[in-house]
C-alpha cells in the first residue's frame, strides 16, 4: 500500500475515533462487517478509492484535491476549525499549556536554560493538534518532570545536573505523543504516567 493511501487511512481512523465511534458502527454505516474496517485501519488490505471516499463521506468528511501553494491556508483553516469545534477544551487547553511552558523558558533569559531546538520544534508540532482529554493528560504528565526543572531553576539559580538529559527524555516523551496523536494511535495506561519518576531529578 502507498505511503499516501496509508496516511488517509490513518487520518480516518483518527475521525472515527474522535467520533467516539467502534469499528463495528462505522461497518454497520456502510455496510461491512467489523473485520473489513479493522483490515482497512491496519493496512490488511488496499482500499480503491471509492471505498475510502465512501468511508470519508461516512465520518462527515469529503476529499478534494487542493494546490500545493494554497496547502498552508487550508491547513491554517482546519486547525482553527478543530479549535471551533473542540467541545471539551482538552485542545485548547493542551495549546495553553506548551505556550505556558515555552514561555516558562524564554522568561528565564539565560541562554544556558534555553530550549533546545529539537524540543521547541516538538512543541511547536504539539501546538497544531488536536487533543482529547486522555492526550491532555497524557501531555499535562509528560510536562511534570520540566515543571519541576522549572522550579529548581527559579530557586538556585543555576542548571540542575543532567539538565540536556531531562530535555531529551521530556522530547523522546513529546514526540512519541505527538506521534501517536497524529496517526490516530489510541493511548493506553502507560501514556498516562510520567515516563521516569521526578524523584529521579534529585540533585546531589
Amino acid at each position: 500500500m502507498s505511503y499516501a493511501a496509508t496516511e488517509l487511512l490513518e487520518q480516518l481512523r483518527a475521525a472515527r475515533l474522535a467520533q467516539n465511534l467502534s469499528q463495528r458502527e462505522l461497518g454497520e454505516r456502510i455496510g461491512l462487517p467489523q473485520s473489513n474496517i479493522a483490515r482497512l485501519e491496519s493496512g490488511g488490505t488496499d482500499p480503491s478509492l471509492s471505498k475510502i471516499l465512501e468511508l470519508a463521506r461516512t465520518l462527515d468528511l469529503d476529499l478534494k484535491l487542493v494546490p500545493r501553494k494554497a496547502l498552508p491556508t487550508v491547513q491554517g483553516a482546519l486547525r482553527a476549525n478543530q479549535l471551533g469545534i473542540d467541545s471539551s477544551g482538552s485542545t485548547s487547553r493542551a495549546i495553553h499549556s506548551i505556550r505556558q511552558m515555552k514561555d516558562a523558558f524564554a522568561n528565564l533569559d539565560r541562554a544556558q536554560f534555553k530550549l533546545p531546538d529539537t524540543l521547541s520544534k516538538t512543541l511547536d508540532d504539539l501546538e497544531r493538534l488536536r487533543f482529547d482529554q486522555t492526550q491532555l493528560r497524557a501531555l499535562q504528565d509528560a510536562f511534570k518532570p520540566m515543571e519541576r526543572t522549572l522550579d529548581r531553576l527559579r530557586q538556585a539559580g543555576s542548571p540542575p545536573k543532567e539538565l540536556s538529559r531531562r530535555f531529551r527524555e521530556t522530547n523522546n516523551r513529546l514526540r512519541e505523543l505527538r506521534n501517536r496523536i497524529a496517526h490516530g494511535v489510541e493511548l493506553d495506561q502507560s501514556h498516562l504516567k510520567p515516563a521516569f519518576s521526578l524523584e529521579d531529578y534529585d540533585d546531589d
